[in-house]
């Protein structure tokens, strides 16, 4: 092997782990999640309530300061939260190697990649 294709396994076998992890965790607490609620005998859900209900800022954080289902609730969306963030750990990885190698043009996409990605979260939590 040459040098090259070690920093390639190297990238490789590092962004593996960042995203096995990062889906491991979220599907554990989402499985804890609607465990611990089909235990309530909560598991009746409303497809159309949910297709209407999405949740911003202001709904989660009057989830989270209800003491009464918030342990639910939290270990539900905590594995949504982990999830989603799964991907932007990863591009913020290839990022900080990017720069670390000095490649300026691989820094510059891994940015872009991220910039879109913030962008997309900001949007998303704004109602129209």
């Amino acid at each position: 092997m040459n040098k090259k294709e070690i920093k390639q396994t190297l990238l490789n076998s590092n962004l593996n782990k960042i995203i096995t992890v990062g889906l491991l965790v979220a599907l554990i607490l989402m499985v804890a999640g609607f465990l611990v609620n089909a235990a309530r005998n909560n598991v009746a859900l409303d497809i159309e309530e949910l297709e209407e209900n999405t949740l911003g800022l202001k709904e989660l954080y009057n989830t989270l300061k209800s003491t009464g289902n918030s342990i639910i609730f939290l270990l539900s969306y905590l594995g949504i939260f982990i999830l989603i963030l799964v991907p932007v750990a990863g591009v913020i990885f290839t990022l900080a190697y990017f720069t670390s190698r000095k490649n300026l043009k691989l820094s510059l996409i891994s940015t872009g990649v991220l910039l879109i990605l913030i962008l997309s979260a900001v949007i998303g939590f704004i109602r129209i």
